[in-house]
């Protein structure tokens, strides 16, 4: 069973993205913010893959992605793919795109084409 990271500041679509990735077969770890995120991953292995809305509070999901990157290469883990969603990237857009390889789903997103997206890159 794969694991997936779910970061998203806004509780109902936090439950509502557990609730459809538990239907397709995935074990969901949900943190609040980028800070409960990467502290999560500082103390966890065995994530395979990250989704993250990218404007959140404290700290946006390309520095929360960014500090999960140093975690995992300073132990010389494989780092987890990430998928950003987002409805306004504040102007991070060249850097979600990078770090995501082109991974971005617009907000409102249908729940299919998320799975969809997770199992080509899990693939």
């Amino acid at each position: 069973m794969k694991n997936i990271l779910v970061v998203d500041d806004e509780e109902p679509i936090r439950n509502l993205t557990k609730r459809l990735l538990e239907s397709g077969g995935y074990q969901v770890i949900l943190a609040a913010d980028g800070s409960e995120a990467l502290e999560y991953m500082k103390q966890n292995q065995g994530i395979d893959l990250v989704v993250s809305d990218v404007l959140m509070p404290e700290m946006n999901g390309v520095e929360m992605y960014q500090g999960i990157q140093d975690v995992y290469q300073e132990r010389s883990l494989p780092v987890p793919p990430v998928i950003f969603t987002t409805g306004n990237a504040g102007g991070l857009d060249s850097e979600i795109q990078e770090l995501s390889e082109g991974r971005v789903l617009q907000k409102p997103y249908r729940g299919s084409t998320l799975l969809e997206l997770i199992s080509r890159v899990l693939e």
